[in-house]
This record gives C-alpha cells, structure tokens and sequence, in this order.
C-alpha cells in the first residue's frame, strides 16, 4: 500500500465514521442512550483506523507500533472523552 491509498482510505474510512457518528445522533432517540453512543465510538474507531493506515503509509520508516501506539492513545486520551462530554 503505498500513501495514495493511504490517503485515499482517511477519506473513505473518515467519512464512513463521521457520518456513523453524525447520524447516530441525530436518531438518538429511536437508538436510545447506548445504542447512540455506542455508534459514536463505533465511527471513531474508523476514523482512528483509518488515521493509522494513513500516517504508517506515510511514514513507512517509524516503527509500526509507535505509529499504533500513538494514534491510540491520541484517540482513547483527546478524542474519546471529548465525545462523551459532548454527548452526555
């Protein structure tokens, strides 16, 4: 894979998992509570997948696991808890 397709997956995986999240709240009342956050996490997963796929194709000389390491523990420290203060 080179950094094209990288790229070119952060589109399509960021837009999958955007609109995920965007029409999880929006029908948020026939999800309930848990079914709605639950797809929130469920497109920022995507999202933070996506973002791996395309920094590691990007940067092929950083180490894999750092690459990994990072990207989760921006998601699970920043983007996570924004999300659920937003949403409760």
């Amino acid at each position: 894979m080179n950094s094209y397709a990288g790229a070119g997956l952060l589109a399509v995986g960021g837009s999958a998992g955007l609109t995920i999240a965007v029409m999880s709240v929006a029908f948020a009342d026939q999800l309930g509570d848990i079914g709605s956050r639950a797809l929130v996490v469920w497109g920022t997963v995507l999202i933070a997948v996506s973002t791996y796929v395309c920094v590691t194709t990007r940067f092929p000389v950083v180490p894999k696991g750092r690459i990994g390491a990072v990207v989760f523990a921006a998601f699970t420290a920043v983007v996570l808890p924004v999300v659920t203060f937003l949403l409760s």
